[in-house]
């Protein structure tokens, strides 16, 4: 039987290729060996797109193989054997020959895959020759050339900037098994987005089980994005169905040069990745509402700009600086998406403790699925101590794990039996490969864990502490307890030590003599039911209902009050009332002062008063600013206030997004938007001829700009947003400035004052005419106004320093 195959290459010790056997569906089990010395052992059930796009129905036969540590690996050194039928595939310039037959062959098939591969490379070399400056890594830029130009006016200079409106699209690639996701989603209007730490079937943990009890709890279909990107071969996804309300994306990233979990690579990579990642979503998701984005590394974060408008959970699951393959990219991604995140899942009391406190993170520790063990808790109830007790271990077996102390009890118990399960990233020490009571049997399915969990007399956990370990809540622990085995763990700071279920020690002596204690007394029944009862307080369903709790606290979209103040032009209050109408989609009320008693002139404003859609309230005569707005304050019922002058323009998805940012940092006391005119670090150079030029540009900056915050100590109020719970602690307006001018300032300050922080929303555009209400008054009026104000700014906090511009491309 002809075997087809090819190694992608050796990248440090990660080897990378697929492998399958013509006209057969049967997974691949190879055998690694390195200078004909076995290394490792994998299976070739990867998803790899490009290889289906060749051989039709072949797509889950990638491998990616981590090597042992403590050797330099030569790639020509490199044989692989089939473990089925135990023959060598040689190697031959990265093909791979079996019983004579060359495995990947220049096939007419595989010439047009070639051919593809070329003018591949062509193009990426075209559109690497046309970018001009590097990608911004968390937000990205906004300088990309497109068809529709809106011209941009810098502090120096004015030129013309063009905004990409079109399908930012890098290159095409190709969706595999999109036709699938059309009765994927047939009965839904809403979904779910994860991104994942692992490919869904790697290991069945924390990311499956919540995002399974997710997708029971809101009725919705997930998509879940597999982190492990392909290199080599043609762009493309693969749309793989987990179940009828789960599908799996496998990305395929061609030649771009970008590695997920250290965030090693260049801009080009970056930018093709996620082109390729944001574009394949669009298409699959369409128009349907995204309930949350659920993202389970920090690596995901240069990915995230397209999710502008749903919330976004962060689950923290590990100190990532104790990993060898983090960077300090990885680590700064961390801070970020714990900074800008909804929600802040953590997995351990460590790393609760660990993050800056915002007031959004919760406590969601690992659990277990005990159904998934029932079987093998009803087989042991039957099973009696043996004369060979079997110490078990399930899961990875890498660099913190304790081989020393493994010797140290298997020579003291030779008696007991020890298997190790897991898949190894680390070389096993020859002090252990001696011991003959130690067997490690390597990665297996999840759905045979239990079983195996079920003949362990006594479950390990013998890691190393380090800060790594410490901040781990070990899932382990939990499912030992599922199926009434007790379990011996190392000094690990999460795990509590419980009598009879899980054994604490410090020592290594310590360590052997619970082994001894535990397997004595691991099949006495009423310790077993102690054991599942702790495991039956601790489920992912239980897990999964916390984070509900808080989502829905945050679904509960608060009433927002605009107060709208008018004086002057009733056409600019017409355009500012149809404008919230028309681009505000969450609950509000708008509250309209009258401080001239002319608006009502408006036929426009008198319908909208006799259709009681807002509320007027017409003032005996002109108080201000200031005055104005506490009347409107006064009245308010929101949870959220926004004061808006009559000569401003809201731009969709406004709403949504200040309601985002004030629930991703609950310290912030009051927001604001950019602009096109006014005198602080809120105004943008840019120019536009219409309110659909505007608009355009301002879902573009929504996009682009995406949760991206800039903190400051002013904010001018022709549109400002604050909870309604800082008016409580700070006050309303004051009216000791007649008219307008500095009572945002001393707002401001007093906000500042009483403990809150001031940012400005850069991915919010609000138009604003300016100076519309102070048109009325001649220059020496209002020159007077500005003198007097100032003064009394000056007594209550000393010398007014004058607004400055930002000094960044497309501000002042």
């Amino acid at each position: 039987m002809t075997v087809l195959g090819n190694v992608d290459g050796l990248f440090g010790r990660e080897l990378r290729g697929w492998f399958f056997y013509e006209n057969d569906t049967t997974d691949v089990r190879l055998i690694i060996q390195h200078k004909d010395i076995e290394v490792a052992r994998v299976t070739c059930n990867m998803p790899r797109p490009d290889v289906g796009m060749v051989h039709e129905g072949k797509q889950s036969v990638g491998f990616v193989c981590i090597l042992p540590l403590g050797e330099v690996y030569e790639l020509n050194a490199i044989s692989i054997v089939d473990e089925r039928s135990g023959n060598t595939l040689f190697n031959e310039n990265n093909q791979f020959k079996f019983k004579g037959e060359v495995g990947m062959s220049v096939s007419e098939d595989n010439q047009k895959f070639l051919k593809a591969l070329v003018s591949e490379v062509l193009k990426l070399k075209k559109e690497i020759a046309e970018i001009k400056s590097e990608v911004d890594l968390q937000i990205g830029d906004i300088t990309k050339n497109i068809s529709s130009k809106i011209v941009v006016k810098e502090a120096s200079k004015s030129q013309e900037l063009y905004i990409d409106q079109s399908d930012n699209e890098l290159h095409s690639f190709k969706i595999n098994g999109a036709d699938t996701v059309s009765d994927f989603f047939k009965n839904s209007k809403t979904c779910i987005v994860n991104f994942g730490i692992i490919p869904w079937f790697f290991r069945i943990q924390r990311p499956q089980h919540l995002l399974l009890n997710l997708i029971d709890k809101y009725n919705a279909p997930a998509i879940y994005i597999n982190p492990s990107f392909i290199r080599g071969g043609l762009p493309s996804v693969e749309v793989k169905s987990i179940s009828d309300s789960l599908i799996e994306l496998s990305i395929s990233i061609g030649l771009a040069d970008y590695e997920f979990y250290s965030c090693a690579g260049d801009a080009v990579g970056l930018h093709s990745v996620s082109g390729i990642i944001n574009k394949a979503l669009i298409n699959l998701i369409g128009d349907k509402s995204i309930i949350f984005a659920k993202v389970d590394h920090p690596s995901w974060a240069p990915f995230l700009n397209l999710f502008s408008y749903g919330n976004l959970i962060y689950d923290k699951m590990d100190d990532y600086a104790g990993f060898s393959n983090s960077s300090q990219t990885t680590i700064q991604y961390d801070e970020y998406l714990h900074k800008i995140s909804t929600v802040s899942l953590c997995s351990s009391l460590t790393l609760l403790q660990s993050v800056a406190p915002m007031s959004k993170e919760i406590l969601v520790k690992n659990g277990v699925n005990i159904l998934d063990f029932e079987a093998s808790l009803t087989k042991r109830s039957s099973i009696r101590l043996s004369k060979t007790p079997v110490i078990g271990y399930v899961g990875a077996v890498s660099e913190w794990f304790d081989f020393e102390l493994l010797e140290y009890c298997a020579k003291a118990l030779k008696d007991f039996k020890f298997i190790i399960i897991g898949n190894r990233d680390v070389e096993i020490p020859s002090f252990i490969s001696k011991l003959k009571n130690i067997e490690f049997v390597g990665e297996i399915k999840y759905t045979e864990v239990p079983e195996k969990m079920g003949e362990f007399t006594v479950g390990i956990i013998p890691f190393k502490i380090n800060k790594l370990i410490n901040a781990v809540d070990p899932v382990k622990a939990y499912e030992y307890a599922a199926v009434g085995v007790p379990t011996v763990v190392t000094d690990m700071r999460e795990v509590q030590a419980i009598s009879r279920i899980n054994y604490k020690s410090s020592t290594f002596e310590g360590f052997k003599n619970h082994l001894i204690e535990a397997a004595r007394d691991a099949y006495v029944k009423k310790y077993i039911d102690m054991r599942v009862a702790y495991a039956a307080e601790n489920t992912w369903r239980s897990r999964a209902n916390q984070v509900v709790v808080e989502l829905d606290k945050i679904s509960l979209a608060p009433l927002i009050s605009i107060v709208v103040l008018h004086y002057g032009s009733t056409t600019l209050t017409e355009n500012c009332l149809y404008s919230i109408f028309k681009n505000t989609k969450l609950k509000f009320e708008v509250i309209l002062v009258d401080n001239d008693r002319t608006a009502v002139n408006s036929n426009y404003i008198k319908d909208l008063v006799s259709d009681n859609k807002i509320i007027y309230i017409p003032t005996a005569r002109n108080l201000g600013f200031a005055g104005g707005m506490n009347v409107g304050i006064r009245e308010s019922r929101g949870d959220l206030i926004v004061l808006a002058n009559n000569d401003i323009y809201v731009t969709d998805n406004w709403d949504r997004t200040f309601i985002r940012t004030f629930l991703s940092n609950r310290n912030l006391g009051a927001i604001g938007p950019v602009t096109n005119m006014t005198g602080n670090e809120q105004k943008m150079s840019v120019a536009y001829s219409s309110i659909d030029e505007m608009e355009k540009f301002s879902k573009i900056l929504n996009l682009k700009k995406s949760r991206k915050t800039f903190m400051t100590d002013n904010l001018a109020f022709f549109f400002v947003a604050f909870p309604k719970i800082v008016v409580s602690k700070v006050g309303f307006l004051s009216e000791d400035f007649e008219v307008g001018y500095f009572e945002d300032d001393d707002y401001c300050k007093r906000v500042l004052a009483a403990g809150y922080e001031l940012a400005v929303c850069d991915d919010v555009f609000i138009h604003h005419e300016h100076g519309a209400a102070f048109n009325k008054f001649t220059n020496e009026e209002k020159n007077n106004i500005f003198i007097k104000n100032k003064k009394v700014f000056e007594r209550k906090w000393g010398q007014w320093i004058p607004h400055k511009y930002r000094r960044e491309a497309l501000f002042g």
